[in-house]
């Protein structure tokens, strides 16, 4: 993709329910950033992002993050994380480009969740 590794998501770990409780996002160099805490559950999921990169993160939301789904620049979607609450929203990145870190607030779950 010719973006820097340290800016490219390698795999982003899920815990969720009704809504999204926390968000590991583990990067192409090996570091991890970690959003929200495990409170509400211990069930995750891992998606792996492998040789692409997130072009697009589709999102529901009210008092807090419901619900995810990733896009990838290879046609590949995550499975739908959480819950179906709140109101539809995306992260598009411009055309060639990409998604390469996230940013918000959480408390017991993902209350915000913003792409760059």
């Amino acid at each position: 993709s010719g973006l820097h590794p340290w800016v490219c998501v390698s795999s982003i770990q899920v815990w969720s329910g009704n809504a999204i409780d926390r968000l590991v996002i583990t990067y192409k160099d090996g570091h991890e950033v970690t959003h929200g805490d495990n409170s509400g559950g211990s069930a995750s999921e891992t998606f792996n992002v492998g040789s692409s990169y997130i072009t697009k993160v589709s999102i529901r939301s009210g008092n807090v993050v419901d619900q995810l789904q990733f896009e990838l620049a290879d046609g590949r979607k995550s499975a739908v994380y959480g819950g179906n609450g709140g109101d539809a929203h995306s992260c598009q990145a411009p055309e060639g480009t990409a998604i390469v870190s996230f940013f918000g607030g959480a408390g017991n779950s993902l209350d915000q969740i913003g792409c760059y």
